[in-house]
């Protein structure tokens, strides 16, 4: 399952790129630069007016998670930028089905709170990437809220910290 969370936003610093990263793709989230480099090259299709703080370099995380579990799943983090774009829950899908060695066959049961509206163009954005064998339904669901409650009292710390580490 998919959400959004738009509390774990960040306020941007004005050392800008001086930072010096540890180690970037190393723990939850995607190596920066890779990960942008695939949101510029997605297909930017609207579907509704993007809401973010513009004072924010980051205006939140998209998950992918386990429906049943909570668990996170390996490569389903990310950082929004511009509002829950749906280029981003791409790239955390995508990556989640890489890195969970999921056969196929099983087929894909994805939960998300706006399922009707992301699965419009699904296959136009993603399907080429997708396994040919793997069938896909969506439904909505809400289950990642209650993981944010816990979640949300950590960001108004990370709010000022440095992206770098």
């Amino acid at each position: 399952m998919a959400d959004g969370n738009f509390k774990a936003d960040h306020i941007r610093q004005s050392t800008g790129d001086k930072d010096v990263w540890l180690s970037p793709g190393s723990s939850m989230l995607p190596h920066r630069k890779e990960y942008i480099k695939c949101l510029q090259a997605a297909e930017n299709i609207k579907t509704n007016t993007l809401l973010y703080a513009k004072t924010c370099d980051i205006n939140g995380i998209v998950v992918i998670a386990c429906p049943g579990h909570g668990c996170f799943a390996l490569g389903g983090v990310a950082n929004l930028y511009r509002g829950e774009q749906q280029k981003n829950v791409d790239w955390v899908l995508l990556q989640s089905l890489k890195y969970s060695n999921m056969d196929p066959e099983q087929g894909l049961l994805f939960f998300y709170d706006i399922a009707c509206q992301y699965s419009v163009h699904f296959q136009r954005r993603i399907g080429h990437w997708l396994p040919i064998a793997l069938d896909t339904d969506f439904a909505i669901g809400e289950i990642l809220e209650s993981l944010w409650a816990n979640l949300n009292a950590v960001t108004l710390v990370m709010r000022m910290a440095t992206l770098a580490h």
